[in-house]
């Protein structure tokens, strides 16, 4: 948590498209439970702007799943950083891999989504 708190503090504004924040909820409420899950939502909805995705940012989403084979919520937050001119910072290996979005690897930050089930 600290080390995502010092990214949303950094220099550059995070865009979170609300359907990732969703996924984000829901799976620390499967693993953490509720409080957890609502207390990294709060955060979130505090330190960064939460967007839902327009017409055309879905029809961009749509478009990756087909064309890079990528999830569907994955494929949102891709759509909604290309949207931006922005970067995918992803723990992710469907959006670490070859795409038309830019991205940054959170599992070289030692950020691995995996490495958050153990805590």
């Amino acid at each position: 948590m600290r080390e995502l708190g010092g990214l949303l503090r950094g220099p550059v504004s995070i865009i979170v498209c609300s359907i990732n924040l969703g996924e984000v909820h829901y799976t620390l409420a499967r693993r953490r439970g509720f409080a957890t899950a609502d207390s990294i939502w709060d955060f979130f909805c505090t330190s960064a702007q939460v967007e839902a995705p327009t017409l055309e940012v879905t029809r961009s989403a749509a478009r990756l799943v087909v064309t890079s084979r990528i999830p569907w919520a994955d494929a949102h937050a891709a759509a909604t950083a290309m949207a931006h001119g922005g970067v995918v910072w992803a723990g992710d290996k469907h959006l670490n891999k070859p795409g038309p979005w830019k991205r940054r690897d959170l599992r070289k930050l030692g950020m691995s989504p995996r490495d958050s089930r153990k805590e």
